[in-house]
C-alpha cells in the first residue's frame, strides 16, 4: 500500500512516458515464394491445432471443442490487429529489473512488453494465415488499376484527336 502511494505521488511530480497500443493490420509480405511458404505452415499448423483440440476433447465434448475453437479464432483475431509499443526508456531500473519504486508508468510499460510477448505468436501465425490471400488481392488491385489507367490514357488520346480534328474544320466559323 506504501509502495503505490509513492508511485502514485512520484507520477505526479514527475511521469514517466508510456508506450501505446496500435491496431491495425501488419504489413503484408509481398514476396510470393515467401508468402505461399508462411501460407503453407500456417494453414497446416492450423489443421495440426484443431486435430489435436478434437482429440483431446473428443467429439462426446464438442462444446469444448466448440469453444477451443472460438478461443483460437479471438486470439489470432486480436494477435493480428493489436500490437503492444511499450516506451522500452521507461522499464524500472536497470532495464526493468527492479521496479521504480516512485513510478506507475514503468508497471504499463511492463505490461504492454508482457503483452506484445503474448500476442507475438498470434500475429506472427495469423499473418501466415491471411498474408497469401491478401498478396493476392493486392496483385488483383494492381491489374485492375493497371487496366484503369490504361483505359484513361486511351480515352485521352483519342480525345485530343478528336479536339484537333475538330480545331482543324474549315467549315467551322
Amino acid at each position: 500500500m506504501a509502495m503505490s502511494m509513492f508511485e502514485w505521488i512520484g507520477e505526479a511530480i514527475n511521469p514517466g512516458p508510456v508506450g501505446d497500443v496500435e491496431g491495425r493490420p501488419p504489413q503484408v509480405v509481398r514476396h510470393r515464394v515467401w508468402s505461399f511458404v508462411l501460407g503453407l505452415i500456417g494453414w497446416t499448423l492450423l489443421g495440426v491445432w484443431i486435430f489435436f483440440l478434437w482429440r483431446w476433447t473428443g467429439i462426446q465434448q464438442w462444446k469444448w471443442f466448440a469453444g477451443g475453437l472460438i478461443g483460437t479464432f479471438l486470439y489470432l483475431l486480436v494477435g493480428y490487429f493489436i500490437m503492444p509499443r511499450p516506451d522500452y526508456s521507461n522499464l524500472g531500473w536497470f532495464g526493468g529489473v527492479i521496479d521504480h519504486p516512485f513510478r506507475y508508468s514503468d508497471d504499463l510499460n511492463r505490461s504492454l512488453v508482457f503483452l506484445r510477448i503474448v500476442l507475438l505468436p498470434g500475429r506472427i501465425w495469423a499473418m501466415a494465415l491471411v498474408n497469401p490471400f491478401l498478396l493476392r488481392h493486392l496483385q488483383e488491385r494492381a491489374a485492375r488499376a493497371a487496366e484503369r489507367a490504361e483505359a484513361r490514357q486511351q480515352a485521352d488520346a483519342q480525345l485530343e484527336a478528336d479536339l484537333e480534328r475538330f480545331l482543324e474544320r474549315p467549315d467551322r466559323s
